[in-house]
């Protein structure tokens, strides 16, 4: 898949991929003889990855830490537990995010009734 197909399956832009790279998120492509860069199944789940981290409010800093072991099947046995109190702390983060949000709707699902009952008062009254 070339780059500008897989900004487009993704939903982000070609310089977010190439700044990615820039950063070490992602390996460089393979490269066509024209330069093309032409992008694998594997890349295209680390990159799924690392924008759903981004998404969540996870720093370049904190996503390049959590990938940088991503995908390889031999890790250093030094790096695991660094690696578990990590992803340990962003599932902690994104259960946080879970809860505000699911407290923000419960606010505006009862903000919204309130609306909904006024309306339907006023309603009432106007016949």
């Amino acid at each position: 898949m070339t780059i500008g197909e897989l900004a487009e399956k993704l939903g982000t832009t070609t310089r977010t991929l190439r700044y990615y790279e820039e950063l070490g998120l992602v390996p460089s492509p393979e490269k066509q003889p024209g330069g093309s860069r032409l992008y694998g199944k594997e890349d295209i789940v680390r990159l799924e990855f690392i924008l759903k981290l981004k998404q969540s409010g996870v720093s370049l800093r904190e996503i390049n830490e959590i990938v940088k072991n991503y995908g390889q099947e031999v890790i250093c046995l030094e790096e695991l537990p660094k690696l578990l109190n990590e992803l340990d702390l962003h599932i902690s983060n994104v259960d946080q995010k879970i809860a505000n949000l699911l407290s923000l709707r419960k606010y505006v699902a009862n903000y919204r009734s309130v609306i909904n009952d006024k309306i339907t008062m006023e309603n009432l009254f106007s016949q």
